[in-house]
């Protein structure tokens, strides 16, 4: 009926109106409460707001009315006054003081300007965000004490210890102050549906959240997946192990790798308790293997790669090298399908990925080093991939043929210095294949021992026929080009040093051709780059001066006496030729020869050859530590003629040793050296004559 109709009407009316009331008559007055602000132009710009703060009472709330600025991360307080409230927000123009020879013009466009206005009612109607009002009875104000608000507008984080139980209890109170505000009929009006579903949906988004990415859970988590590890009596124990691993990659790979504060402790211990499983049941790292060579293919770009944590990498590295040795053990072989899809997976990664992720890659390349160092079989399996071709032309960009010309020297890649550090790996890893092969049949020289005696990586039984790649790029025309780039990255080389020292004394070894090239390189290097970066240079320049072959003489004789064909100095004249302008390099040659005669007596043999130049060295040294510049054992810390980055010689305990070590060589030159000068007389003068006015001892500049 028409009554019926007006009823239903009248029920959907706020308080205080009828059908009979005039719009007229409904007066409210409303408070400004919050402004957006764009900042910008039409298709593009930034926003931020301006916000009062309306929580609770001036007794609760210091910050009571008082105005915000909220930019982003940034939250400043803000005066709201009339003249602030329109340089703010109402855009225009304005006027400034133009200075003197300024071209400015002095009236300027303001680009900001209000974009969104909020107001709030100031009648009693208004649903409020918070159950702000006093209840009546001592009850009721008691649970909206100082205690309750701060609880409400101020919920600790999740994170802070008892953190998430004082928030479900702040979240459960809330509840109950809504039930009892809808009982005494503080809400009048229901909720809109949808408005209630999506926040109903926002709160159970928020809710589970809370409860995932929480420690709490993480603990729980960790013990439910170690809670198998020692139930080896148990009838069901290879498929909990199985359920287990699974339970631990899928919580590791979708949650606890995007948690912001991630720790790396907790990263290490999952990893760990996955290699305790897979270590002892072969069933768990068998489904592992699977599942990685599948489904588990598809975390290998963001968590090997493209992931900006390094711990993230690193964990995900060190898990993918435990699975692969793990089932190598259980199986006994790599040439399965599972473990050779992901090998395969990651050399086309090479191509198609790590380009666009160089700063990211070191932990890439050290995955393919560690598979390579499970034994020769793995080593011959990335031989076969086509692992090593494909890491040369990455590093330097030129293609690695069998037809390959000097010309394809110009395509060579250039790495930015930050980006090469991250190739320590990709250099070990060329090294440690190429000493798996056998370079005897490349010797120029017989002798009766195939590999260089102190170092031996792989026993002569393990060595592998020589690849065509491999023989190529050593032996041909590329090889002055691979030396070049080797040598370079060991002077900011660390952890594969030794590595890559083994590796070219190898191929060195009774090969007359690659040591000239090493040779050559090693000791433009040595006359040219920076002093801080000899370090390791001396010690790649003492290994090849100790490898005993029939070769061993011509080296001494290049890297001691220099070549005048190349422009190159021996270490002798590189002594002299920098005594002022780089006394650090003078001295890194002194105890690079120092330290090589230690180890070889063939050294110390040669230098008898020349008693007046290293005499002349010697005593240079010794007026370098004669000199009246304060000097203590207590400053080693600090000071290194290895490491400065001054080319001015640091009296140091180390150079100190250096010199007892020297003269106790010259101590020995003194009871042979009329033999020892007889014996350089004898030999051609055009080969290195001492110059005794260039070598006078009293031209030692101290």
């Amino acid at each position: 009926s028409a009554q019926e109709d007006r009823d239903n009407f009248q029920s959907k009316l706020s308080p205080g109106l009828n059908l009979n009331t005039s719009l007229k008559d409904v007066t409210n007055n409303y408070d400004l409460v919050g402004v957006t602000v764009h900042s910008g132009q039409a298709n593009a710009g930034h926003y931020y707001s301006f916000i009062k703060d309306r929580r609770g009472n001036s007794v609760t709330n210091a910050n009571k009315n008082k105005w915000f600025k909220f930019n982003d991360t940034t939250v400043e307080g803000f005066e709201m006054t009339d003249e602030n409230l329109e340089a703010e927000c109402f855009g225009g123009k304005f006027k400034v003081k133009k200075k003197e020879g300024s071209s400015l013009p002095e009236e300027r466009q303001r680009y900001w300007n209000g974009y969104i206005l909020v107001y709030e009612a100031r009648n009693d109607h208004k649903t409020p965000r918070t159950p702000k009002k006093s209840f009546s009875g001592t009850s009721h104000r008691r649970s909206v004490g100082p205690g309750m608000v701060r609880r409400l507008t101020m919920p600790p984080r999740i994170s802070e210890p008892g953190g998430a139980n004082q928030a479900r209890e702040s979240l459960s109170q809330l509840s109950d102050l809504l039930e009892k505000g809808e009982k005494r009929g503080i809400f009048t009006s229901r909720m809109p549906a949808p408005i209630e579903r999506s926040i109903r949906e926002d709160n159970l988004r928020f809710m589970q959240n809370r409860d995932v990415f929480s420690e709490d859970y993480y603990k729980f988590m960790y013990e439910l997946t170690t809670a198998n590890t020692y139930k080896h009596r148990s009838s069901d124990y290879k498929e909990l192990c199985r359920e287990s691993v699974n339970l631990a990659i899928q919580f590791l790979f979708n949650t606890y790798f995007h948690v912001r504060r991630r720790q790396r402790c907790v990263m290490a211990d999952w990893v760990d308790a996955i290699e305790a499983v897979i270590t002892v049941c072969p069933t768990a790292s068998e489904w592992l293997v699977n599942y990685l060579s599948s489904d588990g293919l598809r975390y290998l770009k963001p968590y090997l790669l493209e992931s900006s944590s390094r711990d993230v990498r690193q964990n995900f590295s060190q898990l993918l090298e435990k699975t692969l040795s793990s089932h190598i053990k259980h199986s006994g072989s790599s040439e399965i399908n599972a473990v050779n899809g992901i090998v395969t997976h990651l050399v086309e990664m090479l191509v198609r990925d790590v380009p666009d992720n160089v700063k990211f890659s070191s932990q890439y390349f050290w995955s393919l080093l560690m598979f390579a160092q499970m034994g020769p079989p793995q080593c011959k399996q990335l031989f076969k991939l086509g692992t090593f071709e494909a890491c040369f032309q990455f590093l330097t960009g030129v293609p690695l043929l069998e037809a390959a010309e000097e010309g394809d020297k110009n395509k060579q890649k250039q790495w930015t210095a930050s980006q090469t550090r991250e190739f320590g790996d990709l250099h070990a890893l060329l090294a440690y294949l190429i000493l798996s092969c056998d370079t005897k049949p490349f010797m120029s020289h017989n002798t009766v021992d195939e590999r260089v005696p102190s170092t031996s990586t792989f026993p002569s039984t393990d060595l592998e026929k020589m690849p065509t790649q491999v023989s190529t790029l050593l032996y041909g025309p590329l090889a002055s080009l691979y030396i070049s780039e080797t040598i370079s990255a060991c002077r900011e080389m660390n952890s594969s040093l030794s590595l890559i020292i083994e590796m070219l004394a190898q191929v060195s070894f009774c090969c007359k051709s690659f040591s000239i090239l090493v040779l050559e390189e090693l000791m433009k290097q040595y006359n040219s780059v920076s002093s801080s970066e000899l370090k390791n240079l001396s010690t790649l320049l003492v290994e090849l001066l100790c490898i005993s072959d029939p070769l061993q003489n011509d080296r001494l004789k290049f890297v001691i006496e220099g070549t005048k064909d190349l422009g190159v100095d021996g270490l002798l004249d590189l002594v002299q030729n920098n005594q002022n302008s780089d006394s650090c390099r003078a001295y890194q040659a002194v105890k690079c020869l120092v330290t090589a005669s230690s180890k070889c007596s063939a050294v110390k043999d040669h230098l008898i050859l020349e008693p007046t130049k290293w005499q002349w060295a010697v005593n240079w040294l010794k007026s370098k530590m004669s000199e009246s510049s304060y000097w203590s054992p207590s400053t080693d810390s600090v000071l290194s003629n290895e490491d400065s980055s001054t080319r001015t010689f640091q009296r140091t305990t180390s150079a100190q040793v250096t010199l007892d070590e020297a003269n106790a060589i010259l101590a020995e030159f003194e009871s042979d050296k009329d033999t020892a000068m007889d014996t350089n007389n004898d030999t051609d003068e055009s080969q290195m004559k001492v110059d005794e006015k260039d070598w006078d001892l009293d031209s030692i500049d101290p």
